[in-house]
């Protein structure tokens, strides 16, 4: 599932796995938070997010 706001950004990514597992990506002003199926958060800045990215699609 995703969320899109007024201005057509892009403010929820919901990712469903093949096992059940559906973390969710939240796209805030200043930050992205990455929440499992636990309730476990993680916090990044969009630079974080950014790097993050980068890494994984050179690695790929």
């Amino acid at each position: 599932m995703t969320k899109i706001d007024q201005g057509g950004a892009i403010t929820r990514v919901q990712l469903c796995g093949g096992q059940g597992c559906c973390p969710v990506v939240e796209i805030h002003h200043d930050k992205i938070v990455i929440t499992d199926d636990d309730g476990g958060k993680v916090t990044l800045t969009k630079e974080q997010w950014r790097e993050a990215l980068t890494k994984v699609n050179l690695e790929a």
